[in-house]
């Protein structure tokens, strides 16, 4: 299978556009953490915008990186900005998540695929997008994974797209 079949693969590709989106995330909030007055910019537009934050994010993306995103894209991203701006630096206790992403996953790690194991305490349970960009703000940001990919994905946001492609 030549490389373009292989990136139009439904899954590749959805994992493609994720690593995208998290890449320019990771971006702005690295910038917002770095300049709080871009930081309260940014936060005063989703404040004004009311009902049209999808579109503000369109407006800063754009603005920011030259890059037009859909709307679906748009309204993910700004889940993501607004936890960014309300995480806080405490951890919850994700232990109690541990069952239910392992039957969720039907017991294997989401990065590998390989098994989990039946040791629960071996098993970590990681932020997709990682604790310090949106802290434990998103209920749909965790998943389990084995020791070693936990290890080797650490706060990557392209991660399960370098695995699938070979390069992790």
């Amino acid at each position: 299978m030549n490389y373009e079949a292989f990136l139009s693969q439904p899954a590749v590709r959805k994992e493609y556009e994720k690593a995208f989106l998290l890449n320019l995330f990771k971006k702005m909030c690295l910038r917002m953490d770095k300049e709080i007055t871009y930081k309260n910019k940014v936060k005063q537009l989703f404040k004004e915008a009311g009902n049209n934050k999808t579109r503000i994010t369109q407006i800063i993306v754009k603005k920011e990186f030259n890059q037009d995103i859909d709307n679906q894209q748009a309204e993910l991203m700004s889940t993501w900005f607004i936890a960014h701006f309300q995480k806080n630096n405490n951890r919850k206790d994700l232990s109690v998540y541990k069952k239910h992403l392992i039957e969720q996953q039907k017991g294997l790690c989401l990065a590998c695929g390989e098994p989990l194991g039946s040791i629960v305490e071996k098993i970590h349970v990681d932020h997709i997008i990682p604790f310090a960009l949106v802290g434990d703000e998103l209920k749909e940001n965790y998943q389990a994974l084995c020791h070693m990919c936990n290890l080797c994905k650490s706060a990557s946001t392209d991660y399960l797209f370098r695995n699938l492609i070979g390069l992790s």
